[in-house]
């Protein structure tokens, strides 16, 4: 019997609802040959897999690192965020931390994708534009999207993430600061909806740097150390300046709020 969305999305309510217990269950389900089964089972982990198992993650790095569908990618790159923000609210509660830390590590395949999905299959569609030439929609890649809320949740909650290794936080700020960066990343990338993710990431990181080890305080106070001012590709003459006066948001380091950004000369 095939079962419709609408019954196999309340099972899943109703498997979280058991927590831990449905650790297997979902576990079997991120395998599944149906890629609408495994999003179902990575959305499940995120929300009640045991995290006291040291498997549940590296089976979401694995299912975000390899799985052929990009929606069932962007499913567990997602839910690797949900599992340390549960990881961070039971060490707050002064109950068991658990002993998985590969939180930012199973994100980064995610984040490498760059724009090489972009605008195809499902979710956060293609760049829509009017023929008049102005910016309707930008262009978005689910996967990317999904790991830099993911980033966004597991630096928001660093001091209570302790067991993140300090070589995987070092390599997490440096693939946010590499997409985000004209210098170091691929300036082209209008993706603008991830790198507001990824720039928050970097900046809730660097504000909560006296938890950290020394070594990733100074490498997100380092990535931060400039204000960032974005402007989309379409706004660029040939020679990288801006076509016309625009205002776009960027970071204020002092108070780490969305703040407009100076006026930029035609």
């Amino acid at each position: 019997m095939e079962l419709g969305l609408a019954t196999r999305r309340a099972a899943v309510y109703g498997l979280v609802a058991l927590g831990p217990l449905a650790t297997p269950t979902f576990a079997a389900a991120a395998r599944h040959e149906s890629s609408e089964v495994r999003a179902y089972g990575a959305h499940g982990l995120g929300e009640a897999g045991a995290l006291d198992d040291d498997g549940v993650v590296s089976l979401l790095a694995e299912v975000v690192a390899t799985d052929e569908n990009r929606f069932v990618r962007a499913c567990a790159a997602e839910a690797v965020g949900c599992a340390a923000r549960r990881a961070a609210a039971l060490r707050r509660l002064g109950q068991p931390t658990p002993t998985e830390g590969a939180w930012a590590a199973a994100l980064l395949p995610g984040l490498a994708l760059g724009g090489e999905e972009v605008g195809t299959e499902g979710g956060a569609g293609d760049a829509s534009r009017q023929k008049s030439g102005v910016l309707k929609f930008t262009t978005r890649n689910m996967v990317r999207e999904c790991a830099s809320i993911s980033a966004l949740s597991i630096c928001a909650n660093a001091a209570a993430l302790p067991s993140v290794p300090e070589a995987d936080w070092l390599a997490l700020i440096a693939t946010l600061a590499g997409l985000v960066s004209a210098r170091d990343g691929d300036p082209s990338d209008d993706d603008r909806f991830s790198y507001g993710f990824e720039v928050q990431a970097l900046h809730r990181l660097a504000s909560g740097a006296g938890a950290l080890p020394t070594a990733v305080a100074e490498a997100a106070a380092a990535a931060v150390a400039e204000p960032l001012v974005w402007v989309p590709p379409e706004l660029l003459l040939a020679d990288g300046t801006p076509s016309l006066e625009i205002e776009q948001p960027h970071f204020d380091t002092e108070r780490f709020l969305w703040v407009p950004a100076p006026e930029v000369a035609a």
